[in-house]
């Protein structure tokens, strides 16, 4: 996948792509405790969880409006992954 655009990203970590910084900023679950491991990334299920969808492009993303709605206009790509519908 291409990377374009200022602000769009790649975890070195999981290989997940982001349509903004602030979207990669909360996949990341701080472990403060665990100094060998101090950053998890979150799963597929816990980024759902949090909001998160991912665009037609396959970026993740926080939506515009409220995650309800989101959801509401979401599907799910062939491997069962929640997508967001083009704008």
């Amino acid at each position: 996948m291409k990377l374009s655009g200022e602000h769009r990203c790649q975890c070195a970590k999981c290989g997940k792509y982001f349509a903004n910084t602030r979207s990669f900023d909360k996949h990341q679950i701080d472990q403060f405790e665990n100094l060998k491991q101090p950053v998890l990334c979150m799963t597929v299920a816990q980024l759902e969880a949090k909001g998160l969808v991912k665009d037609t492009r396959g970026f993740w993303m926080i939506p515009n409006r409220p995650y309800k709605a989101a959801r509401q206009v979401s599907t799910k790509n062939d491997a069962g992954v929640m997508i967001a519908a083009a704008a």
